[in-house]
């Protein structure tokens, strides 16, 4: 029975060695989910006071991301300046701080100079998690016609203090 116990004992152990240095490490997985948003402030110009609004649930490690975003622009008596929405396609994250890129895919401009598009163009979020209230965000985009992407994985700083809603982000590094 001892000489049984300790063969099943030693074959275990080359099982578990086995595995452990067969295993592959896993990538950081990260997310960021939410809606938030306020009303845009004197740096805008005749924008000023507009509420804007972006959505993003992203989730995924660097190289294998997923999800959608949305962004809302209107004006103060509720009319649509500007929607878009698209698929995620950069998610990276760390120290409670997030860049999410993504190519639109559908938008009514209706406040935008007639032929203007955003169909496939990259857009960038940044997003500085602060808790329940007070997130600060930044976005990027080309204006002027959005004749440019973003590059992929960049947005600017989170420049634009939340009033409303809530990120929750889950860092990958």
């Amino acid at each position: 029975m001892k000489i049984v116990a300790g063969a099943l004992a030693i074959m275990l152990a080359s099982v578990v060695s086995a595995s452990a240095a067969t295993a592959t490490p896993t990538e950081p997985e990260g997310s960021l989910t939410g809606a938030a948003g306020g009303k845009l402030g004197e740096m805008f110009g005749p924008l000023a006071g507009d509420p804007v609004r972006f959505a993003v649930d992203a989730k995924g490690s660097p190289g294998k991301v997923g999800g959608t975003f949305h962004v809302l622009h209107t004006k103060p008596d509720g009319k649509a300046f500007a929607e878009f929405s698209g698929k995620v396609d950069c998610l990276i994250s760390a120290h409670g701080q997030a860049v999410v890129t993504g190519i639109v895919e559908r938008e009514s401009l209706p406040g935008l100079p007639p032929g203007t598009t955003v169909i496939g163009k990259r857009v960038g979020l940044s997003v500085a998690d602060r808790g329940r209230h007070g997130d600060r965000i930044g976005w990027s985009w080309a204006t002027g016609g959005f004749e440019q992407s973003t590059l992929p994985c960049t947005s600017t700083v989170p420049f634009f203090t939340t009033t409303q809603g809530d990120y929750k982000l889950r860092s990958m590094f």
